[in-house]
């Protein structure tokens, strides 16, 4: 039995160019309509949420050994209207840490859910809908390109067959 490989690269054909640009707008738009649903969900909880000081009391570490990358999520505590007090982690973690232990913190909370916490700050309150929004946008921007890819190719077939 005779094995031969070609080292030869294959152009990708203008049909699968199409197939891929459509599958990563498609993509995309999950990841918008997910931008979209975080954005109004910390819009909601910013206009009943009940404003008060807190303390970081601990840094969580969090490893990722894939990519070899340590991370650092607070852990906040505060007292509640009601006087109890509550500790929360954040679910936005960092590299380098965004907060020291220590250090005094703005918290917003709802007060049917202070479990649910916040600390007050740009990037702990938007992360999530700025990331998706931004990785959505570069999905958007490579289904594009490969539909006006796969058109160019097609364009080019045809007016090749034509001469």
């Amino acid at each position: 039995m005779n094995i031969q490989f070609s080292t030869k690269r294959t152009p990708s054909s203008p049909r699968s160019l199409a197939i891929a640009g459509l599958v990563l707008l498609v993509v995309s738009a999950g990841f918008l309509v997910a931008a979209a649903i975080m954005a109004f969900s910390v819009d909601r909880f910013l206009n009943g949420a009940t404003h008060t000081t807190g303390v970081v009391v601990a840094l969580i570490e969090k490893r990722d050994t894939e990519r070899n990358l340590t991370t650092y999520a607070p852990v906040f505590t505060f007292t509640t209207e009601d006087g109890g007090t509550q500790s929360v982690t954040s679910s936005v973690a960092t590299n380098p840490p965004g907060f020291a232990v220590g250090d005094q913190v703005r918290i917003l909370y709802l007060r049917s859910d202070p479990a649910g916490a916040r600390i007050d700050s740009f990037w702990q309150l938007w992360f999530w809908p700025i990331f998706l929004l931004g990785f959505g946008s570069v999905e958007i921007l490579a289904g594009i390109i490969f539909l006006f890819v796969s058109r160019r190719k097609l364009r080019k077939q045809g007016s090749l067959l034509a001469a």
